[in-house]
């Protein structure tokens, strides 16, 4: 396997800047995802690595050789694409050969080779079917096993379990995970689902309007954004974000109530200059602890007494909407909880995991 590089890569289409002078180093053996929403260029930067589309500028090395100008077989990659892409006359088997046999491989290396990827991906029971015959998630299988008996250097998947249904989707997750602690594969993974980029990736890359706004583990861009987009495009259900200001006794002023900030957060902040700047209080659903019942003294336990606007079940939790003062922000609760719209409770936060945005520029501040 090898790392990959981008160096100021820039690619525009017509007045349209699809990516925009970025910057990345994938390390070997990572499954390095590229997150953001249809349209960030996260899609384009993979088409440019694998030589589908020709950078206006910037470079781009694999295992440290410059590959700009060589085509997409001389690569050494395998790419995966949205729709999965089988021979449906052939068999499971001779799908996953094909590339092998084209190459005019000996019979018992593509024998053993065939063999590793389909026990891999959970397909020795179907080698001698035909591929029109499997489910979506299992011809996807197929074109994963396809790629892997190559041994590219590195595999790049565009959005793979988009047409999948959530089950499937899963599994296909599993196996891609399963293929990379048996191969230590270097994977370059598009997706805009941020659910899937958390449970996948080593590193995310987070992509908006062509630009890379932040790269870190999933854990760290989760509870660390550095920025509104990043802190709003991860975590379902999304954080709450609340307009508010600060005075200079740590006292934080919201639409209908206040909070006093903890006091590891006055610790680090500069109280003084932040006062009366216009700033956006972040606060993650989990983060907040709510009982049933009104708090009168708000100011005594740092509670802010709110009621019930909506419920959402999901099955595993509930997601409870609640007005404080003019505010509504989602809280979540375990699945047994249960409230009616009008109920009396209280809201207080959980220090340390808030986050503080600058409203002008957008960007964090703690």
């Amino acid at each position: 396997m090898a790392q990959v590089e981008l160096e100021d890569l820039t690619k525009s289409f017509g007045d349209l800047v699809a990516v925009d002078h970025i910057d990345l180093a994938i390390k070997d053996g990572e499954i390095f995802v590229l997150l953001g929403p249809s349209g960030c260029g996260k899609t384009t930067t993979l088409r440019m690595i694998a030589g589908l589309e020709t950078p206006d500028c910037g470079d781009i090395f694999i295992d440290r050789q410059k590959v700009n100008e060589l085509s997409t077989r001389e690569r050494d990659i395998a790419m995966m694409f949205q729709l999965p892409t089988v021979y449906p006359h052939l068999s499971v088997h001779d799908n996953i050969s094909f590339p092998l046999r084209t190459q005019g491989y000996d019979q018992n290396l593509i024998e053993e080779r065939v063999d590793q990827a389909a026990a891999i991906l959970e397909l020795t029971p179907q080698l001698n079917e035909r591929a029109s015959k499997l489910s979506g998630g299992k011809k996807q299988a197929v074109a994963l096993a396809r790629s892997i008996v190559r041994e590219p250097q590195v595999f790049l998947m565009d959005e793979p379990t988009t047409a999948l249904d959530a089950k499937l989707g899963d599994r296909l997750q599993k196996r891609l995970k399963i293929m990379h602690e048996d191969l230590n594969a270097t994977v370059i993974y598009v997706t805009h689902d941020q659910m899937e980029a958390l449970n996948l990736a080593d590193r995310v890359a987070v992509m908006y309007q062509g630009e890379i706004f932040q790269v870190d583990s999933p854990t760290q861009i989760y509870a660390q954004p550095r920025n509104l987009f990043v802190a709003n495009f991860m975590g379902s259900p999304g954080m709450n974000f609340l307009d508010c200001t600060i005075d200079g006794e740590g006292t934080i002023h919201f639409h209908g109530f206040d909070l006093t900030l903890p006091q590891d957060f006055n610790q680090n902040l500069n109280l003084e200059h932040l006062t009366d700047h216009k700033l956006i209080f972040g606060l993650r659903p989990e983060n907040i602890q709510l009982t049933k019942g009104a708090s009168d003294e708000a100011s005594s336990d740092n509670l802010v007494p709110g009621k019930v606007d909506l419920l959402e079940p999901l099955g595993t939790e509930t997601i409870v909407h609640v007005q404080l003062g003019e505010e509504i922000v989602k809280v979540q609760k375990e699945a047994t909880f249960t409230a009616q719209p009008g109920d009396a409770v209280a809201c207080g936060l959980v220090s340390p995991n808030l986050t503080l945005f600058d409203r002008e520029s957008e960007q964090t501040i703690y």
